[in-house]
Order: structure tokens, then sequence, then C-alpha cells
């Protein structure tokens, strides 16, 4: 089994960067906070990775993309706390969220 290295953040904006690659992020606050995916022109994470999201916060977490594609159809790109996501790169620009 493989050890993900787990990021904290308690801001109310996190842009995820190359370092979270095939990581666990969790996000802790209260407000309403938004989860950035960037462009691929900016970070060109290789097709495979995987983020996982968690929200631990009572604010409500809201997934977005800067230009690239993100699909989702199961949970939405929104996550209540204790939810989780994962974030795929499954095409160049393009990502799933899911459970």
């Amino acid at each position: 089994k493989t050890h993900k290295e787990v990021v904290v953040d308690t801001t109310t904006s996190y842009g995820f960067v190359l370092a979270d690659r095939n990581s666990i992020v969790t996000l802790n606050n209260a407000a309403a906070t938004t989860a950035i995916l960037p462009a691929e022109a900016s970070i060109d994470y290789p097709i495979g990775t995987e983020i996982t999201i968690i929200n631990l916060g009572a604010g409500v977490v809201t997934v977005s993309v800067t230009t690239d594609t993100i699909n989702q159809n199961v949970g939405g790109l929104t996550l209540a706390q204790y939810d989780k996501r994962t974030a795929t790169k499954v095409a160049s620009a393009t990502w799933i969220l899911g459970n």
C-alpha cells in the first residue's frame, strides 16, 4: 500500500501546486472555501495524477478550474463538511472529480 502525503490548509482559497500530486489535501475553514485546479499551461500534472480533497471545516468547499475542463456526475463540485472527492487527470487539460 502506498503512503500519501497529507497537506493541511486553513485558508478560504487554495490553489493546488505540483507537490500536491497524488496526495491528500485537507481544507478546514468555517467560511466557504475555493479549491482551484490550475491551468495545464501553469502546472502540467502528468496524466493519471490524483489529488484527494477532504473538507474538514464547516464551510462548503467548491472545486474549480482556471481554464481546464473538470467533469463530474456524483457529488457535484461542492463538498460539505467531511466530504471527500478525488480529482483525477485523465487527458490533457481534463480532470474527473468523483468519490
